[in-house]
């Protein structure tokens, strides 16, 4: 009887199988970005929030949208967004992306207006073509709302304090908060006074106690 030899050991074996490559593994064909390229790639966002930023501390804080409950707020953005698009006329108030400025101040701009009442578009069109005409102005090197004649003055105010501190302008002016009700005023310092009454009161009554004692004291001592 013709024996059949066995296969070898190496012929039975199937052919190996490459190794699954782990999870965390890295093929030279997709090399992992590199630190430098991640950075890289976040400094555009580091750039608007610091453009953000400066406009905040140099343009200030949006005073036509401080504290108002939802009064215009279409109407602060359009004033808003002209002081960004004049603000680099001039280079003291550092607003060079106006991009990033007038996303900064789109969403201040959601509680609307400073202001009780709602201005009207006649009134927040003078406003913007007052901030306008002051960002002429100064790219011209005018120094005085006198000599730019494009806006007037509520205070003394260049063209480029005019951008920076609208309010100082007649157009602008229905951007300075209202003042506080007179009864919450009244309310305050009656509050403050009976709460001085009070603890007045109070240390009277301990010196009388105090007397009091005092007397009885002398009194058994006399007694006694």
């Amino acid at each position: 009887m013709r024996t059949h030899p066995r296969p070898s050991a190496a012929a039975a074996a199937p052919a190996s199988r490459p190794r699954p490559r782990a999870a965390g593994a890295v093929s030279a064909s997709h090399p992992r970005p590199s630190a430098a390229g991640a950075v890289s790639a976040s400094r555009p966002r580091l750039r608007a929030a610091g453009a953000a930023a400066l406009a905040l501390s140099l343009l200030g804080p949006p005073l036509a949208c401080s504290g108002g409950e939802g009064t215009a707020p279409e109407g602060c953005r359009t004033i808003e967004n002209a002081r960004c698009e004049q603000a680099p006329a001039c280079p003291a108030l550092g607003v060079g992306d106006v991009v990033a400025c007038k996303r900064f101040y789109r969403d201040q701009c959601l509680r609307g207006l400073a202001s009780a009442d709602d201005p009207g578009a006649p009134a927040i069109d003078a406003c913007v073509r007052a901030l306008e005409g002051a960002g002429e102005c100064a790219r011209a090197g005018v120094a005085t709302a006198a000599e730019c004649g494009r806006y007037q003055e509520r205070e003394p105010a260049t063209p480029c304090e005019a951008l920076q501190f609208p309010e100082r302008t007649v157009e602008c002016a229905f951007l300075i908060p209202p003042p506080p009700p007179a009864g919450a005023a009244g309310a305050a310092g009656a509050a403050g006074a009976a709460g001085a009454a009070g603890a007045g009161g109070l240390a009277g009554a301990g010196g009388a106690a105090g007397g009091a004692a005092g007397a009885g004291a002398a009194g058994a001592a006399g007694g006694g």
